[in-house]
């Protein structure tokens, strides 16, 4: 299963990854520091997606029946230096709970809340506030799943969820946001707007198992890739170039796609450590991809046009485990995976890419 390396996929017809057998793998991983923002009740914090601007991490309570909501700002920094300093800079009370949350720029954070409504926050950096500065209601439909923000932009914006609409909002337009509405027809699971291709194409992902690319430069009427899977509990995807993408399963499976060649999958992989697979992310630095979910997250390293497990985490509260326990993780940077999870803790994962 050798191929060219994932760095000449662009210009080249490769792009298959192998994956190399389990017995092959040494699991590495460094747990850097872990903490806890609960307290008497784990449910009632349960977090949800984290969001890195900086040093700084962004991430909200996610259980729409707690009786408390939270958006908090935690200094990453603080976490993985060695003292007593505290590492949570500053929480404010939301009035309903965060299904998603992203920066902006360096001073405001996005949330999707309640059932289709978007708030905006002001972080202050000196002072360490945080200060609720806008909502727009019913920008969605139903319950929000994901946001995509235009890479760059602060107020080019995508959402979709339980509407089954893929809703296109430009910020700047308060009084008229919707740039355009798509009827994807069916619960939209995931969103991305790619970091690639000049910030030109979007992709969204259906729960059915459908997933669509589509062009944002332009009124879209027609998508510029389709495929259906043909596997239900597609949760998640992550088009990590401008022809591969992952697509996640509420199985533990991911399975591997070169647009080049239609509807053909190229590869099935069962993640032996993520039993249902919610979240994918690639970083375009390392060449790794961290997939999370129920119950914990792992790391594939790309070497060499191979990509195998390079290490996973157990690292949630026993008291959740087979009790729906589950992680959503993301990159804090080349090297360190930022995961929060429904037992209110956050954690930054040093890896050893030796």
């Amino acid at each position: 299963m050798s191929v060219p390396d994932i760095n000449a996929v662009r210009t080249n017809t490769g792009g298959l990854p192998g994956f190399r057998a389990m017995r092959d793998i040494n699991l590495k991983l460094k747990i850097s520091k872990r903490i806890g923002l609960t307290s008497s009740s784990l449910e009632q914090f349960s977090l949800g997606c984290a969001s890195v601007r900086g040093q700084y991490i962004a991430v909200g309570t996610d259980n729409p029946e707690a009786s408390q909501h939270f958006l908090t700002v935690v200094d990453a920094e603080v976490m993985l230096t060695k003292g007593q300093k505290e590492p949570v800079l500053c929480t404010t009370p939301v009035s309903e709970h965060i299904s998603d949350v992203h920066w902006l720029n360096a001073n405001t954070i996005l949330c999707a809340t309640g059932k289709g409504n978007l708030n905006l926050y002001h972080f202050d950096q000196e002072a360490k506030t945080l200060k609720h500065v806008g909502i727009m209601k019913d920008a969605c439909g139903s319950y929000i799943r994901e946001i995509g923000v235009k890479p760059g932009s602060a107020n080019n914006i995508v959402l979709g969820g339980f509407d089954q609409k893929l809703n296109f909002l430009d910020l700047n337009r308060p009084d008229n946001p919707y740039v355009q509405r798509l009827d994807m027809q069916s619960v939209i699971g995931s969103v991305k707007w790619a970091p690639f291709q000049n910030n030109a194409y979007v992709s969204c992902g259906l729960d059915e198992g459908k997933f669509y690319l589509f062009d944002a430069r332009q009124r879209i009427s027609a998508a510029a890739f389709y495929m259906d899977s043909k596997k239900e509990d597609m949760f998640t995807h992550e088009r990590y170039n401008d022809f591969n993408l992952l697509l996640g399963y509420g199985d533990g499976e991911f399975k591997h796609v070169d647009m080049r060649q239609a509807n053909k999958v190229l590869a099935t992989v069962q993640d032996p450590y993520v039993e249902a697979v919610g979240g994918i992310e690639f970083n375009q630095e390392s060449h790794a991809f961290v997939i999370s979910g129920y119950t914990d997250f792992s790391v594939w390293k790309v070497r060499n046009g191979e990509m195998a497990i390079h290490s996973h985490s157990k690292s949630g509260s026993e008291a959740l485990k087979g009790k729906g326990y589950y992680t959503s993780a993301t990159w804090y940077d080349a090297t360190t995976v930022l995961s929060s999870d429904n037992s209110g803790g956050v954690g930054l994962f040093i890896q050893d890419w030796e």
